[in-house]
């Protein structure tokens, strides 16, 4: 590494901004030493465990990958890893090691999501937009997380955010006031006229999250309309499209919002309940899945939607419906699931590439490279899934 890249820590406990820069990572740095993988490994444990700086939950999970991958790497290049045989095994699972890495490496200087909050107000930003995210979507879905016995926190600080949102809406209303004509995009590319939307893009993009869609949600919040976000609302008014699109954007924001070192379980669940609402409201098959646009109202959608408009069915009961569609069809996916798995194991289908927590899986050479790939996977699946969306604001 070069020496300007070295930091002296003067025996401060927490680890400051400036000592978790991409800089350290150059992606034309493909000399992948013992003591280069050391300050990698160094770099992604101080980005980890700043207090003041606190990556978004996407970028922790990146971190995590990364960190892993050099301590994985280190302990090969140690000798810690007894199931490798003869040298040229050894020198193998290096290689993949340093591959795998070189992949890391090749996003850190475009990957706003991977960089900490640069002040201590940038921060506040994060930590509230994350907030109110978490609070608007435990509560539109809170009724069907309690038909399905699920405990959920609805209550996510978003009361201690009111006074925030309600400086930050009037900060936002008087830069739209401003520029009336230019898009929520267009204001946050006046980085001295409309410094708020530019703050608000650049946490967007730290926490992986669609710029106009957060803006949007900002706006309801801040002018108490948010029942016009609310599945009852979207489906009584025949708004389907939007109905789509939100759900489509709360099943992917699942991992920008909820960290899944906590508890990945929990953020299992959570997208199994998202995934069988969209079921139970829309057809979507093969290529259809992640594209909303090509999805079609269900028969149990249209019968809702009928329903909100007479006088014998209220709200609750229309609610209690759709839970009770939704436990049926997450009881037939894990039926699912659980076949697909007897057959794999009696060899009527092909085992899945990737190993489950059941087996010890391949060990040797095989076993590093099986690790080396499906963490490389889940890596590259981040960059996609995030980068779709920074992409948004430019």
């Amino acid at each position: 590494m070069p020496a300007s890249h070295k930091h002296s820590h003067n025996h401060v406990s927490q680890p400051r901004t400036q000592d978790i820069q991409p800089s350290l990572l150059s992606i034309q740095d493909s000399y992948y030493t013992p003591s280069a993988i050391k300050e990698r490994l160094k770099y992604a444990k101080r980005a980890l465990q700043n207090q003041e700086r606190k990556l978004s939950p996407i970028g922790a999970r990146s971190f995590r990958l990364y960190r892993d991958s050099c301590a994985r790497l280190l302990a090969i290049e140690n000798g810690d890893v007894s199931e490798l045989g003869p040298e040229e095994e050894v020198a193998a699972a290096k290689a993949i090691w340093k591959e795998t890495l070189y992949t890391y490496d090749q996003f850190f200087q475009h990957a706003p999501w991977l960089i900490p909050a640069p002040s201590m107000e940038a921060q506040k930003l994060q930590d509230h937009l994350i907030s109110l995210q978490k609070a608007v979507f435990c509560s539109r879905y809170a009724d069907i997380f309690a038909g399905l016995c699920i405990p959920m926190k609805t209550d996510l600080g978003a009361k201690r955010g009111d006074e925030y949102w309600g400086r930050m809406g009037g900060k936002l209303q008087l830069e739209e006031d401003a520029y009336p004509g230019e898009s929520t995009a267009e204001r946050a590319h006046r980085q001295e006229e409309c410094p708020t939307h530019l703050a608000v893009s650049r946490a967007c993009a730290r926490i992986g999250l669609e710029y106009n869609g957060s803006m949007e949600l900002i706006r309801l919040y801040t002018r108490n309309e948010m029942e016009n976000t609310t599945l009852i609302h979207l489906i009584k008014n025949n708004l389907f499209d939007d109905l789509k699109t939100q759900l489509h954007r709360d099943c992917h924001n699942i991992p920008l919002l909820f960290d899944s070192d906590d508890d990945q379980q929990s953020l299992e669940v959570l997208e199994s309940v998202i995934n069988a609402v969209i079921d139970v409201m829309f057809s979507r098959h093969g290529s259809d899945l992640n594209d909303p646009r090509r999805w079609t109202g269900s028969k149990a959608l249209k019968n809702f939607h009928r329903q909100l408009h007479t006088v014998s069915w209220i709200r609750r009961d229309v609610m209690g419906m759709i839970v009770k569609k939704v436990r049926k069809r997450m009881r037939d996916a894990e039926d699912e699931e659980k076949m697909l798995e007897m057959l794999c194991l009696t060899g009527f289908l092909p085992q899945p590439g990737r190993q489950g927590k059941r087996g010890a899986g391949p060990r040797g050479l095989d076993g590093e490279r099986n690790r080396a790939e499906t963490m490389r996977e889940d890596w590259l699946e981040i960059m996609r899934a995030v980068g779709a969306n920074v992409g948004c604001v430019g």
